[in-house]
């Protein structure tokens, strides 16, 4: 499950960062591109296990099951990189998000780009059952085998649907100070708050009913198990069969921070397989990591990773400023510099959140497995029925105990473990020190991290560094300054994308008294005084007079956009409509259509009184 969290979190990110219209595509594929892509990759996918299968007769059963999981790891990767490949050289997510309801809720477009790679894995499970069920690993028949498959990996997204499709309805409310309130930062901050309360609490309710999971039906071994719950002073609002995979998978969870809405969830397969000391040693295992907090903890280090992804890029990013401006040529336009610098971001926060998330949240679930393991001495005298117990799910498995696993230590590694602590209960306590000494250091991270974000969001630290280092590439590049000085309006460029407006708008007004008819100087510079972040520095009266001047001069659909913006700040909202009407038919199929759409859609209402 820790694997399809790292996968689905890269195939987000990439869809996030994904261009939204054909002319900004590495390659100015065709839709029909996206279909053949996917039979391309069902024909490698049969291909490759085709092969496997061939092969199983001449290898062990754990050397098949090795190879079996290494390749159908190989094939999620695979899928990933035919999915991005679609998303940046085909106009997949262009399409969608041209249809009128995706483009009103843009949450339903990616929910459908979702499901085509989840289409994707659905081919990895398909032709992996055979072999699985050749080595014993499923008795369910194929086709509920990759639905079982899907229901596990759904709920994984569920938490992404809920929090950004509630926030595309709310923004659907046509009333301006709503939008702006919920838009807001204090609105954002609020919102997450509320939503991530929400999702906290009745998220695991919503997931446990989509996997079907029922209560164990009363007699002896419930009884024990309510009895070993009540001796460790734990609660929980329901102990649940878990029909994973037929119930042939044996395993066991602890699901929910609340104790209202905690579960402890086994398969059949665990009841039916463990005795009842070994099933005392799993239960008291799901407790320690509700004792231990762990699932809270998940949350904080889960929450680590943004932050800390960003000041990376923040400092990543002044490196790719002084490449850009260093060595990309005079002629490259801004479509495409914006476009690659976009592709740089999304390729670095990709696998940041890989890299984090395989090594710093595999670090700690590896060393909160080995601290439930040791919870059991907190309340049983002895952990050896757990010992037994890993001893048969390695057996009924037929995988290596000696196999390594990211996000937990191998069997024997945890066995191994287990009996030191038999022999000496002060491993107990060292392992207890390892992990507060390791949250310590994330603890400390985080405050290190939030506060250098502090420090660059002071007085436009961040944004002043990268104006220096868009000035440095400059100078270090052959005839950089000549391009610099020939240029106009590109100091007034530099400071308005570094966000430096009082800079910006004196760049632009200076250059306007040498070069009064250049048509985007005079843009520019409107659109800055007509929606600049800073309301003390909007001037709209100004903003009118100059997009008009530039209307005049070059009627564009990217000025005639701004005189129409211009227009609605002064409240001319029939003027505002009808000169966005007139950019859009000037512009026809652009990068800019849906953004211009949204546009007049905005002066509608204010026209309309809405």
């Amino acid at each position: 499950m820790f694997t399809n969290l790292i996968i689905l979190m890269a195939v987000l990110v990439s869809y996030e960062y994904a261009p939204e219209s054909r002319d900004l595509l590495f390659f100015q594929g065709k839709i029909w591109h996206t279909a053949y892509l996917a039979a391309l990759f069902f024909v490698i996918t049969r291909l490759r296990f085709s092969g496997l299968m061939r092969r199983i007769p001449r290898l062990s059963k754990s050397r098949s099951m090795a190879v079996a999981d290494r390749m159908v790891v190989q094939q999620m990767l695979l899928a990933i990189l035919f999915f991005v490949t679609s998303l940046f050289m085909t106009p997949f997510k262009p399409v969608l998000l041209g249809l009128p309801l995706l483009r009103e809720v843009p949450t339903l477009a990616a929910i459908l780009a979702m499901l085509l790679f989840l289409a994707h894995l659905a081919v990895v499970w398909f032709y992996s059952h055979p072999i699985y069920k050749i080595l014993n690993q499923t008795i369910v028949p194929r086709i509920e085998y990759v639905k079982q498959q899907v229901v596990l990996v759904l709920p994984l997204l569920l938490p992404w649907v809920v929090f950004y499709a509630v926030q595309d309805l709310l923004l659907l409310v046509p009333y301006q100070p709503w939008q702006a309130v919920l838009m807001s930062t204090a609105g954002q901050i609020g919102y997450i708050v509320v939503m991530m309360t929400f999702l906290i609490l009745l998220g695991p309710v919503a997931i446990l009913k989509f996997w079907g999971c029922t209560p164990i039906p009363p007699g002896p071994v419930r009884a024990r198990m309510e009895a070993l719950c009540q001796r460790a002073d734990f609660t929980c609002a329901q102990i649940l069969q878990w029909p994973l995979f037929g119930g042939h998978m044996i395993t066991a969870a602890v699901f929910g921070i609340v104790s209202r809405f905690r579960y402890i969830l086994m398969t059949d397969a665990m009841l039916r397989v463990a005795t009842p000391e070994e099933l005392d040693a799993v239960l008291t295992h799901e407790i320690g990591h509700a004792k231990k907090k762990h699932m809270l903890l998940f949350l904080l280090i889960v929450g680590t990773m943004a932050p800390a992804g960003y000041l990376l890029w923040s400092i990543f990013d002044l490196a790719i400023l002084y490449l850009v401006n260093r060595f990309t040529p005079p002629t490259m336009d801004g479509n495409t510099m914006a476009m690659l610098l976009r592709t740089t971001q999304g390729l670095f926060f990709v696998s940041f959140a890989v890299l984090y998330l395989r090594f710093v949240f595999g670090y700690f679930l590896r060393n909160f497995e080995r601290q439930a393991d040791l919870y059991v001495y907190e309340v049983l005298p002895s952990a050896l029925p757990l010992v037994t117990m890993f001893r048969k799910i390695a057996y009924y498995s037929g995988r290596s105990a000696d196999e390594p696993n990211w996000h937990h230590f191998g069997i024997n590694q945890r066995i191994n473990y287990i009996l030191q602590c038999e022999s000496n209960k002060q491993w107990i306590g060292m392992h207890h020190a390892k992990v507060r000494k390791s949250l310590a250091v994330l603890v400390a991270c985080l405050v290190v991290v939030l506060a250098s974000q502090g420090a660059l969001a002071w007085n436009n630290t961040h944004q002043r560094l990268r104006l220096g280092v868009s000035l440095a590439g400059l100078e270090g590049k052959p005839g950089g300054m000549a391009e610099l000085t020939g240029s106009p309006g590109l100091i007034g460029d530099l400071y308005l994308d570094t966000k430096i407006f009082d800079q910006a708008i004196a760049a632009y007004e200076s250059a306007l008294k040498e070069h009064p008819n250049d048509a985007n100087l005079l843009n520019n510079l409107a659109w800055t005084y007509a929606t600049c972040e800073k309301e003390e520095l909007r001037n709209p009266q100004r903003a009118l007079e100059l997009a008009a001047r530039a209307a005049e001069l070059e009627p564009a659909p990217h000025i005639l956009d701004t005189l129409a913006e211009s227009y609605f700040v002064n409240s001319m909202f029939d003027l505002a409509v009808e000169t966005e009407i007139r950019a859009m038919e000037a512009m026809g199929d652009s990068p800019e259509s849906p953004e211009y759409r949204e546009h007049l859609e905005k002066y509608k209402a204010a026209r309309d009184g809405k």
